[in-house]
C-alpha cells in the first residue's frame, strides 16, 4: 500500500510547478501517493509553522525565526492582463497612473502574487489603497475568468495566464515597473523532517533548479 504524504502549495506552485515535477518525484518514489494542498502563501506559511505540514511551497517570504525557506525558482515574472477589447490591450507598456484610472481584480490577503504587486505598486507610487478595486477572488483562475468576462485588469503570474492568451481571450501589457519574484520550498527551522519528507525536499530542489 502506498504511503500518503502531504504537501502545501500556493496557487502557481500547487498549480503549475508541481504538477510539472511529479511525474519524475513519483518514478522516482513508487511506494509514494502525494496529496497536494492548495491554498494561499500565508495560509501554508502557518501550516508548516505549526506543524500541520513538513513542507510547503510558496511564493513569498516572511519574516520568521521558526521557517526554513529554500529557493526553488527564480524570476517569475508578473504581469498585466486586460480583456481583449480594453483600451489598454494597445498601449505597449501601462504606467501607474494608467492602473490607478482601471477597476481592478485582487487576489485575497495571504496570497504572494498579491503581495509582490501590492509592495511593487506601493514603490512605483500607488499604494493599494488608492486603487478601484471591483472584486477580491481567492484564486489565480478565478482572477483571469473574471478579467476575461471583462469586469476589469489584474496582475497575474506570466505562467498562470497563457493558455488564456493562446486562446485570444486576453491581451497582456509590459507595465513601467516590472515585478517579478521567486518560489521557496518552506521547512520547519527546529522540527526534524521525516525521512520521507527529507526524500522528498532533496527531489523537489533537485528537479525544481
Amino acid at each position: 500500500m502506498k504511503q500518503t504524504f502531504t504537501i502545501g502549495a500556493s496557487t502557481i506552485p500547487g498549480g503549475v510547478i508541481m504538477p510539472q515535477l511529479m511525474p519524475e518525484l513519483l518514478k522516482r518514489k513508487p511506494d509514494l501517493a502525494l496529496k497536494l494542498d492548495i491554498t494561499n502563501s500565508r495560509e501554508t506559511f502557518e501550516r508548516v509553522k505549526s506543524g500541520d505540514l513538513e513542507i510547503g511551497i510558496i511564493g513569498t517570504r516572511y519574516d520568521s525565526n521558526t521557517v526554513n525557506y529554500l529557493t526553488i525558482q527564480t524570476g517569475d515574472e508578473l504581469v498585466l492582463i486586460v480583456p481583449k477589447d480594453h483600451p489598454l490591450a494597445e498601449k505597449a507598456i501601462a504606467t501607474v497612473e494608467d492602473l490607478r484610472q482601471q477597476n481592478f481584480v485582487c487576489r485575497e490577503p495571504g496570497s504572494g502574487t498579491r503581495a509582490a504587486y501590492e509592495q511593487a505598486l506601493a514603490q512605483a507610487g500607488l499604494p493599494f489603497d488608492e486603487m478601484n478595486i471591483v472584486a477580491e477572488i481567492g484564486n489565480t483562475d478565478g482572477v483571469i475568468q473574471a478579467v476575461e468576462a471583462g469586469l476589469g485588469v489584474s496582475i497575474v503570474s506570466k505562467v498562470a495566464v497563457q493558455e488564456s492568451t493562446r486562446c485570444g481571450n486576453l491581451e497582456i501589457v509590459n507595465l513601467a515597473f516590472p515585478i517579478s519574484r521567486d518560489f521557496y520550498l518552506i521547512t520547519h527551522k527546529t522540527r526534524p523532517l521525516s525521512p520521507q519528507a527529507a526524500d522528498i525536499r532533496s527531489l523537489i530542489q533537485e528537479l525544481a533548479g
